[in-house]
């Protein structure tokens, strides 16, 4: 599994120097300390990995389901797209890589959040050659939102509604 080491600010605690962050490889809902004198705007993308931290401290733990669900969801969901947008190779190529085999249809359709009207006009675009990126998808199949589609996939299965995961690591479930 990809180590996460940077992530997006999604919730500022209050009464406190602790936020939440989505880890920008899988989405992973952690809460970090603030470094004494720094501070974070919301969906700000920081660094918490191993080498030198301008503005972390430390990791404190990996966050709750009831603790992710404070979170605004537009926030949540505006962070999860600049995440998906800055690893959008990654993305295409899933895409690619999965969108003409036949067992991995249904996957995608859940992915995309598209009818299967919209995911005949993905595969047929796919056959003719790869997407080159989101933007091209879009055109090629004559579809809109595939991010924001996407997010909200992600966004579900973080929360633990989507039991079908595929990009997200889930919020830990206490108890």
């Amino acid at each position: 599994m990809e180590k996460e080491e940077f992530g997006y600010v999604i919730h500022k605690i209050s009464f406190s120097s602790n936020i939440y962050v989505l880890g920008n490889k899988k989405f992973t809902p952690l809460e970090l300390s603030i470094k004494k004198d720094q501070n974070v705007e919301l969906c700000e993308k920081v660094y918490f990995g191993d080498d030198k931290r301008d503005k972390i401290e430390n990791v404190v733990k990996w966050i709750s389901e009831k603790e992710f669900l404070q979170v605004s969801k537009s926030i949540a969901l505006e962070a999860i797209e600049k995440i998906i947008i800055d690893r959008k190779e990654y993305y295409i190529n899933f895409i690619n890589e999965n969108v003409l085999k036949d067992e991995f249809k249904n996957m995608l359709i859940r992915t995309l959040c598209v009818g299967p009207k919209t995911f005949i006009k993905i595969f047929d675009a796919r056959k003719e050659k790869p997407f080159e990126s989101i933007k091209d998808l879009e055109k090629r199949a004559n579809t809109k939102v595939v991010v924001k589609n996407i997010a909200s996939k992600v966004y579900d299965e973080i929360c633990g509604k989507d039991k079908f995961k595929i990009f997200a690591n889930k919020a830990k479930h206490l108890e």
